[in-house]
């Protein structure tokens, strides 16, 4: 996926985002995102994630983000978010 933005002093636009999405061999679950524009820019994947940076539980939902900082998601019953455990700052419940 690439998103270019326009500057005010640029001639032409620069890239925001080239994303490569990888995924887990034989899944539709995503494994990690690399980023090939070469700005760096406030909230972006600095400079791509590494493989294993998403893991799943065995019915297919996400528990970890480690870019994010995200240790464990917690899933109810009901298929919805219960808990967030966090590396740093307040868990989310």
């Amino acid at each position: 996926m690439e998103r270019g933005g326009n500057s005010a002093t640029a001639i032409d636009p620069y890239d925001m985002d080239e994303l490569t999405y990888n995924y887990i061999t034989g899944t539709n679950q995503l494994d990690y995102v690399t980023d090939a524009a070469t700005g760096t820019y406030s909230d972006d994947i600095s400079g791509g994630q590494s493989t294993g940076n998403y893991t799943y539980d065995l019915i297919g939902n996400l528990i970890s983000d480690n870019a994010e900082g995200i240790n464990n998601i917690t899933w109810n019953v009901y298929g919805k978010i219960s808990s967030i455990d966090k590396v740093s700052g307040p868990d989310l419940t």
